[in-house]
């Protein structure tokens, strides 16, 4: 049976995927900044991606709960409607918090666990944003972008150690993110 952890798994994608592994059999443990509907074969934590320590903890909880973690998945992100030009450098960076730098905080910190255990999938969200430039779209393109290269490195680096790496590429979807 899986032990599946899920970022912004509250709605959307992430809210799929998880009543999808639910319904499986997956024992799922989800985190977003908004509450998730409740399912009985899901626990889900309020968590910032943001906010190292406190994904940290979630994690560590998480794995309490679950005993242990097999896949990873890395859905969190916003997005941004802007010219290149009108977007501010505090935007940019926002969003790279979220994107970029929150998921790899936590694929870092699940990556010794996977190494342990001498196996592990981590599915990233990406975007068909991070393959190609979409108007209005330049730093959330980027930060996708980021995690393409990330994650692409990080499958070659640990495929010995048994550890999987998976990048979905969703392109446009009716979800909460569209509204940001």
């Amino acid at each position: 049976m899986s032990r599946v952890l899920i970022t912004a798994g509250a709605s959307g994608i992430g809210w799929a995927i998880a009543q999808a592994y639910a319904r499986e059999g997956a024992h799922v443990h989800l985190c977003d900044t908004q509450p998730a509907p409740s399912h009985p074969n899901i626990t889900a934590t309020l968590c910032d991606v943001t906010n190292e320590p406190a994904l940290n903890q979630w994690l560590d909880t998480a794995i309490a709960t679950l005993g242990g973690v097999d896949i990873l998945i890395n859905n969190g992100g916003v997005s941004q409607r802007a010219s290149a030009n009108d977007t501010s450098m505090e935007v940019n960076r926002q969003l790279m918090e979220v994107n970029f730098f929150g998921n790899i905080a936590l694929a870092k910190a699940v990556l010794p666990i996977f190494r342990a255990q001498k196996s592990g999938q981590y599915l990233v969200i990406s975007s068909i944003a991070g393959k190609f430039g979409f108007h209005l779209r330049s730093i959330y393109s980027a930060s996708k972008a980021a995690l393409v290269g990330y994650y692409e490195s990080l499958s070659m680096e640990e495929a010995a150690h048994g550890i999987c790496v998976t990048i979905a590429f969703p392109g446009k979807i009716n979800t909460p993110i569209s509204t940001s």
